[in-house]
């Protein structure tokens, strides 16, 4: 299937804001302007203290983000697809499927805050379970 110049363009610039969506989320959600040495002192700082409006706005914002994304990893498999359609296929299902499971690992995030967000030791706590889980997910 082919398609215009403009449709690609639109897809990668649609990926590109679903990318600075997340990084805005993120800086939401954990945020700390200061030097890289102490950041996660700060992130923990950020997630003890922030309201949780702001916590949440920064989780709201993943799904439209991630679907973003999505888009642009199909541009990227397009773009691939001429030389090879096999693994212009395989690189935009296996990204698809890695937003899908890391968006799974975030959905079961939101019960385990929601049980106590409002208390610093449920924040820290939670925390925890975010550095235990990123710790896994880079093995």
């Amino acid at each position: 299937m082919t398609h215009n110049r403009a449709t690609h363009r639109l897809a990668g610039l649609a990926g590109f804001a679903g990318a600075l969506l997340f990084f805005c989320g993120d800086m939401l959600f954990y945020g700390h302007f200061g030097a890289g040495s102490t950041f996660h002192e700060g992130m923990q700082h950020v997630v003890r203290e922030a309201s949780p409006g702001r916590l949440f706005t920064g989780g709201l914002i993943g799904p439209p983000a991630a679907c973003l994304c999505t888009i642009g990893f199909w541009h990227v498999g397009q773009n691939i697809t001429p030389r090879s359609p096999t693994l212009g296929r395989v690189i935009f299902y296996t990204l698809a499927a890695m937003m899908v499971a890391g968006s799974a690992v975030h959905a079961l995030w939101v019960p385990a805050s929601q049980q106590g967000m409002s208390s610093p030791r449920m924040r820290l706590n939670y925390l925890q379970l975010y550095d235990d889980t990123g710790s896994w997910l880079t093995i």
